[in-house]
């Protein structure tokens, strides 16, 4: 190929997008490229056969993967054989992915597991590749219930995964055990070597060599592997190319002098390579590092001469995509692919005359730039921090900490006592680093959050890359003033949110509870009233899992920096109920919030003390608020109606906050839990309010949304914040005979996600993100 690898492996990913995504655009984008290599690169009308060739190809590739991309299961299937492949355990949950041995369909079998005796009979038990018949429901995947949320069911589809099968008992002494396999067999080395990390490695060691060894981050804190992240060095627990490489130059040079021949240690190398790949989870960096190096590998074989690296990494891109066109949506593999195609096309740059400290630090930023935009896509926002903390800790993990625990691990199970001193002094040492990373996370103002770019962005921030990589190359001296370039799309996309002229009404769908996003055009006013919030139960120690499900963490954080906002201006918390009040701590360390306002009541919940106490460390204004409180910004009007200053409170569920708003064109009334008792207090007090949008009280329960107040101010839109099949039966069919029989418009989360009124200039409209 000789350096063209690259405009094959380009044509290749527009006929996949033309497959999966969209036909017409990309296939404009694809003439143009062509155009371009034909009038500007002086290709060939071979290599322009070839490029079309490839693209044909691919869309080909493309269009049959998804004409077979669905279930030929039905659904009602009960009981079935399956075959076991890789599983996880975490707390008390298990995971596997099982292979129906009928269709030889792909299912992800879940598992609760009931007490710790048999977790550990279970650890002891599971084999790759047994047998087993499970009596079982099948049920779908979770899709996305919020805007720019995560996906669980495509994250499952993408890989060929359509049922998860929840089974009624699970007995893995009764499977049946087939002859061992390379693959069962790597997968029990596999299991044996992370047991073994977590056996004899103190922590935070073992789960850190668990993460480099093993490419499995589940061992590591939820909290600790965020902190990677929000500083951009979460690729440093990921195995990368360079440990690749160092493995095979070590593996290389000690066979050769053991006496190996050098062609003899390249066939040894391209069998242990792909074992490796499995070994460590074939995670997309590795795949991508192992498929490099099993390609110049060849090259030298057949040739005796390397290829050249982005030839590699090209033929790499292609082989990936032949067999998984799917891999495009994942984040790893897009993230691994562009950082290591924007190196390999830097390499003159890099190496003209760079002093070791400014290569590693111009390595970081090239790595950064072009990988900015799909940060932004999947995650909405940077750390201005991302650059000196590569430079702090990319030499010190790749070069010293994941080469040492490679051989500590290696020798520990014959110098075992000897190696107790080092560990020792190794835990101490990535002790400090997680905590320094933890600290510098944590810093004010490090992170800068611009939401999710649209298809415009998008291309702007592209082609602003491109060009500032273009005059590095032709202008290496001026590399600060280039780079200034980048400066303008972020501004630009700051501009855009700020000066957005539509306001918005969210009900975010939260499960059982309750979670309202207010933004007033051009960002003059962002609340959240509740956070909604999953009841806590006591758990065992064998229980807890590493990666644990929180709405304020795992829902409301993601949805509002999704759409550009890192603060918000008042947080209000109708009552302190867990499913209005529970995600709120999540919120307050995930977003600046401003103000904290709770209803003025005698009788607080122990979550509210210690969301105030919160509140207090981290100096955030407490306002308890009653009847006649309020406030007032442009046209928009926001008034407390409820609690009364004379009842201060004592049930929790009619001391709600209640607020009335005049708002897009809209009367709006947000009732919290109120009940029937304060309904009648509140229409005695305000008999001629005009309600056009009514949040239904307590999720639809029999005891709220009475009779007396649907006559009274004859809503047009009741909104119902409920949990899909959630175990108190909300809402009740009583409450929507009432809402039915007076007319009034229903919507509900349960049924249709989140509910989103857009406005502008006092007119909008409702969409619901399920249809």
């Amino acid at each position: 190929m000789k350096g063209k690898g690259i405009y094959y492996s380009i044509c290749a990913l527009l006929g996949i997008f033309c497959a999966l995504i969209d036909f017409l655009p990309f296939l404009f984008i694809f003439l143009m490229y062509a155009y371009v290599l034909y009038r500007c690169k002086s290709f060939s009308v071979k290599q322009m056969v070839c490029l079309i060739m490839v693209f044909l190809i691919f869309i080909i590739i493309g269009v049959t993967a998804n004409t077979k991309n669905k279930t030929v299961l039905t659904g009602s299937e009960k009981l079935l054989s399956v075959q076991l492949q890789q599983w996880e355990i975490d707390g008390d949950q298990l995971k596997i992915a099982v292979k129906d041995e009928k269709t030889d369909e792909k299912l992800l079998l879940q598992y609760r597991i009931k007490s710790f005796q048999e977790k550990r009979k279970i650890e002891s038990q599971l084999t790759y590749g047994s047998t087993c018949t499970i009596n079982g429901q099948l049920e779908t995947p979770s899709s996305s219930r919020n805007p720019n949320a995560f996906s669980y069911q495509q994250y499952l589809a993408n890989k060929q995964i359509y049922w998860i099968l929840t089974p009624d008992e699970l007995s893995i002494r009764s499977c049946s055990h087939k002859k061992a396999t390379l693959l069962s067999f790597t997968e029990k080395v596999r299991h044996q070597g992370i047991d073994y990390a977590k056996g004899n490695f103190p922590e935070p060691m073992a789960s850190l060599a668990i993460a480099l060894l093993f490419g499995e981050r589940s061992f590591m804190s939820t909290e600790l592997v965020s902190s990677y992240q929000k500083i951009g060095i979460v690729h440093l627990l990921a195995i990368s190319g360079l440990q690749v490489s160092f493995l095979t130059g070590v593996l290389f040079l000690v066979g050769i002098r053991l006496g190996i021949v050098r062609e003899k240690m390249i066939d040894i190398l391209l069998v242990f390579l792909p074992f490796y790949a499995l070994l460590t989870g074939a995670t997309a960096s590795v795949v991508r590092a192992v498929l490099m190096m099993l390609v110049i590998l060849i090259s030298l074989k057949v040739s005796n001469n390397r290829i050249q690296p982005l030839d590699a990494l090209s033929i790499a891109l292609l082989l990936s995509l032949f067999f998984g066109p799917f891999l495009i949506f994942d984040v790893g593999f897009q993230l691994t692919f562009i950082a290591s195609a924007s190196l390999l096309l830097s390499t003159v740059f890099l190496s003209n005359g760079q002093g070791p400290i400014s290569q590693l630090l111009l390595t970081s930023m090239i790595a950064q730039m072009s990988t900015l935009p799909i940060i932004l896509f999947h995650f909405y926002e940077f750390s201005v921090l991302s650059l000196l903390a590569n430079f702090l800790f990319v030499s010190f993990f790749s070069v010293i900490l994941t080469p040492f625990i490679f051989f500590v691990f290696i020798l520990h199970p014959f110098f075992g006592v000897l190696f107790e001193p080092l560990l020792w002094i190794t835990n101490q040492t990535i002790s400090f680093a997680n905590r320094l990373i933890e600290w510098l996370s944590l810093l004010p103002f490090q992170m800068i959050t611009l939401g999710r770019p649209g298809v415009l962005l998008l291309l702007i921030y592209i082609v602003s890359i491109t060009v500032v990589f273009f005059h590095w190359e032709r202008t290496p001296k001026k590399v600060v003033k280039v780079t200034i370039l980048l400066v303008l799309p972020i501004l630009l996309q700051i501009i855009v949110n700020i000066m957005d002229p539509y306001g918005e009404i969210t009900f975010i769908d939260v499960g059982q509870g309750d979670a309202i996003f207010i933004k007033l055009p051009y960002h003059q006013g962002k609340y959240l009233i509740d956070t909604g919030g999953i009841v806590p139960f006591g758990k065992e120690e064998w229980q807890e899992k590493n990666q644990s499900f929180e709405v304020g963490k795992d829902v409301i954080i993601p949805f509002i920096k999704s759409k550009g906002i890192s603060s918000i201006d008042k947080l209000i918390l109708t009552h302190g109920d867990y499913d209005h009040m529970g995600g709120a701590e999540s919120v307050m360390e995930g977003l600046n919030v401003k103000e904290i306002l709770l209803p003025k009541v005698k009788n607080q919940s122990d979550l509210e003390g210690e969301i105030i106490n919160l509140a207090k460390r981290k100096a955030i204004t407490i306002t308890y608020v009653s009847e006649g409180a309020g406030w007032k910004i442009g046209t928009s009007h926001f008034q407390i109606l409820s609690p009364p200053v004379e009842m201060e409170g004592v049930d929790k569920n009619n001391g709600s906050v209640v607020i009335y708003v005049k708002l897009g064109g809209l009367s709006w009334l947000f009732t919290g839990d109120m009940e029937e008792e304060m309904e009648k207090k509140l229409i005695k007090k305000h008999p001629s309010l005009q309600i056009d949008i009514l949040k239904v009280g307590h999720h639809g329960s029999q005891s709220s949304t009475s009779e007396e107040l649907l006559r009274q101010y004859h809503p047009e839109v009741a909104v119902i914040s409920v949990g899909e099949k959630n175990r108190y039966g909300h809402p009740k069919p009583e409450v929507i005979s009432r809402l039915q029989e007076h007319s009034v418009q229903i919507l509900r989360t349960d049924q249709h996600g989140a509910i989103t009124y857009i406005f502008k200039r006092g007119k909008g409209t409702f969409s619901v993100w399920i249809p």
